[in-house]
């Protein structure tokens, strides 16, 4: 996200030195941030939740949580051995 952002600022800066109508374009940067900014706090909120419902699913059932991970090793590498 903030890739995008600073994409965001290069342009605003590039704009300084242009010649168009800045003050349309840098509305719509404006625009174009905010919704940057929304997305990334619906982003990071989600993540949280994903992170806390994994961590208690690990602490519930540790022993399938081990042996999904388990399989899941041995396909990779029978996979990866293939080749």
């Amino acid at each position: 996200m903030s890739d995008s952002y600073n994409a965001l600022n290069d342009v605003d800066k590039t704009l300084e030195t242009g010649t168009l109508d800045s003050r349309k374009v840098r509305a719509r940067l404006k625009h174009a941030r905010k919704k940057v900014a929304d997305a990334q706090v619906v982003v990071i909120t989600r993540g949280r939740e994903s992170a806390k419902l994994a961590d208690n699913y690990v602490h519930d059932r540790p022993w399938e949580t081990a042996g999904v991970a388990l399989g899941v090793g041995l396909l990779i590498g029978w996979l990866a051995g293939r080749r």
